[in-house]
């Protein structure tokens, strides 16, 4: 796989390597959000069907998850199985390639999972996860796994040399914890990408006093994805000034940034747990400490 200019973990450019000597017939990507998978699985799918340019290309099948819907149905997965009864001219294969397959409904991936216990000998599949777990265990056990690594400051720094400094790449690289899709949005000018808009709010939130804090609660809790986001942004900007403190030796800081984080993933699990967004702004609030 050419990997000249992508950046990429070595232990996933082998195991890349590796896959497309003998590909499988369902192979599975395996990262947390931003960690850039579906950029990955285009490159794959380019190098299968030696096909540079997939932008018009029909024998890739291509499954994303719509933006103001939480799963994938399976009429997504029925329109697939209908296509893939149409017999290909000539002896080209296809990829199907079902980005976020961890949000495919369980009727759906009961429906796939039939058409992966019987596949056309043409016809390859990619998986993209976020949530393993999500994955009906049927579906899990028949794919090949390829997990996306996050890469180190080192080769973050070498490949973004040419368009931003080694301290900007440090920061975004303990920011995105080294995985290649959050680190893109980062150093890149995409103001509409998820992580960058929740750092965003979250510095916002951090720069602000306590009553500043209060008087957004209203408008922040209305949306709970923009809660959900802020609380992103604010777990990621602790994160990296808790290790930055440790490593200056600054304990009394880092113990209290570390109460600050623990404050936060329990605000992430009740959100998540669909407690009111309001209440639990307004308890992080209270007793937020930085």
């Amino acid at each position: 796989m050419d990997t000249k200019d992508i950046l990429i973990h070595p232990k996933t450019k082998k195991a890349a390597e590796q896959y497309l000597k003998t590909p499988t017939q369902v192979l599975t990507l395996i990262g947390p959000e931003g960690a850039g998978k579906r950029f990955f699985a285009l490159k794959l799918a380019a190098k299968l069907l030696d096909k540079a340019d997939l932008s018009n290309e029909s024998r890739l099948i291509t499954i994303t998850r719509q933006d103001d819907k939480k799963e994938i149905a399976i009429d997504a997965v029925r329109m697939l199985i209908k296509t893939l009864r149409l017999k290909q001219p000539g002896q080209s294969i296809r990829v199907v390639f079902i980005d976020e397959a961890d949000r495919l409904s369980q009727e759906a991936q009961n429906a796939l999972l039939k058409t992966l216990e019987q596949p056309n000998s043409d016809t390859l599949f990619i998986l993209s996860v976020s949530d393993a777990s999500r994955l009906l265990p049927t579906v899990f056990s028949r794919t090949q796994k390829l997990i996306i690594h996050p890469v180190d400051k080192e080769q973050a720094e070498a490949y973004f040399s040419k368009n931003a400094s080694a301290e900007e790449v440090r920061r975004a690289w303990m920011l995105s914890e080294g995985y290649v899709g959050q680190l893109s949005v980062l150093l890149g000018d995409d103001e509409l990408q998820p992580l960058k808009n929740a750092v965003g709010l979250a510095k916002k939130f951090l720069a602000s006093s306590r009553y500043e804090r209060l008087l957004e609660v209203d408008s922040l809790s209305k949306d709970r994805e923009q809660t959900l986001g802020l609380l992103t942004g604010l777990a990621r900007i602790l994160k990296s000034l808790h290790h930055s403190n440790i490593r200056n030796g600054r304990q009394n800081v880092s113990f209290k940034i570390l109460n600050a984080r623990k404050l936060v993933k329990e605000s992430q699990t009740a959100i998540n747990a669909n407690a009111s967004a309001k209440a639990v702004l307004l308890k992080l609030i209270l007793n937020l400490q930085v």
